[in-house]
């Protein structure tokens, strides 16, 4: 601005300087330039877009190098793209973290809760992530051998011990829907065994009843 007003103040003195008719143009096209950029660099921090913010502030050192307070202007805005890049980051971990788990695939979920703690060593919510997904991959364990007890009972035909097994897996996790379903199949088993039983005994009494 003070460039452009020593430009006109010139100018009323020498009208007929062409030159500095065209110097006025660049400088008054200037100035245009770097106060858009510069609403557009506020614009763009406002709606948290930082990384389009800091290549606007890089044109502007290259227009303006000179501008007051510019570059600790420019180590705000780079602090702030580092911390949403990393929390961005870090949002990516717990997703991938979730949807392993709840595919059953706690493993992998493990893995992905060490990966994450090796960029972010002292993250609170990361290792309680960790310590539920270790506690859930032991349970899947515990639950997958009640279930090979109890179709190891079911097939030797041990009806009821079958059941206390499945009946400790459930427990575990009340939702399991193989659990449930191995549930049903022994209950059927279980009242199978228990028709014929009683088929056995009515037969005998009919033959009692005959004699």
């Amino acid at each position: 601005d003070a460039r452009i007003d020593a430009i006109q103040q010139t100018l009323q003195r020498y009208p007929s300087e062409s030159q500095l008719s065209q110097l006025l143009k660049n400088a008054t096209a200037r100035r245009d330039l770097f106060n858009a950029l510069l609403t557009e660099t506020r614009d763009e921090e406002a709606a948290d877009r930082y990384v389009e913010s800091l290549k606007r502030w890089y044109l502007i050192r290259e227009l303006h190098p000179t501008m007051p307070g510019l570059e600790s202007e420019i180590r705000r805005v780079e602090s702030l793209a580092d911390s949403q890049s990393r929390l961005r980051r870090r949002a990516e971990f717990v997703d991938a973290i979730f949807r392993l788990s709840s595919t059953g695939d706690y493993a992998h979920a493990v893995y992905q809760c060490i990966n994450a703690l090796s960029e972010y060593p002292d993250d609170g919510g990361l290792l309680a992530l960790k310590s539920s997904i270790e506690e859930k991959a032991q349970q899947a364990t515990q639950l997958q051998g009640f279930v090979t007890e109890g179709l190891t009972f079911l097939q030797g035909h041990a009806v009821d011990a079958a059941l206390e097994s499945f009946a400790k897996a459930n427990a575990l996790d009340p939702g399991n829907l193989q659990v449930r379903y191995l549930i049903g199949i022994a209950l059927l088993e279980k009242a199978r065994v228990t028709m014929d039983k009683d088929r056995e005994r009515l037969n005998v009494l009919d033959r009692k009843s005959v004699v």
